[in-house]
C-alpha cells in the first residue's frame, strides 16, 4: 500500500512537491523550535508529561520530536493529501504501472 502511495506522489514533478511540502515542514520546524524556545505551550505540556511520569527528569530530544510529530501531523500530513489528490492528473508513466 505504502508503494502504490509512493509511486503515485512521485508522479508530481518535484518542484510542485516541493512547493506544496515545502512551506508546512518549515513552519512546523518552526513552530517546534519557538515553543522550546519560549518553554510554552506543546513543548511544556509534553516536558511537564514527561517530568511527571519519570520522576522529575525530562529529556529535550524526545519533547522536540514529540512536538515536532505534533505539529507534522496536524501541518504536513494535509499537504501530503494534496500531493496525492494532486498526483490524479499526471497520467502514470510505463515504468510506474
Amino acid at each position: 500500500m505504502l508503494e502504490a502511495v509512493a509511486l503515485r506522489a512521485r508522479r508530481v514533478p518535484a518542484w510542485i512537491r516541493a512547493i506544496v511540502l515545502g512551506p508546512p515542514l518549515l513552519l512546523s520546524i518552526a513552530l517546534t523550535i519557538y515553543f522550546m524556545v519560549t518553554d510554552s505551550g506543546p513543548w511544556m505540556w509534553i516536558s511537564n508529561a514527561q517530568a511527571m511520569a519519570m520522576g522529575g527528569e525530562y529529556y529535550p530530544k524526545l519533547s522536540f520530536l514529540c512536538t515536532w510529530l505534533g505539529f507534522i501531523l496536524t501541518l504536513v500530513a494535509p499537504a501530503g493529501v494534496l500531493v496525492q489528490l494532486i498526483a490524479f492528473a499526471f497520467p502514470p508513466t510505463n515504468s510506474q504501472r
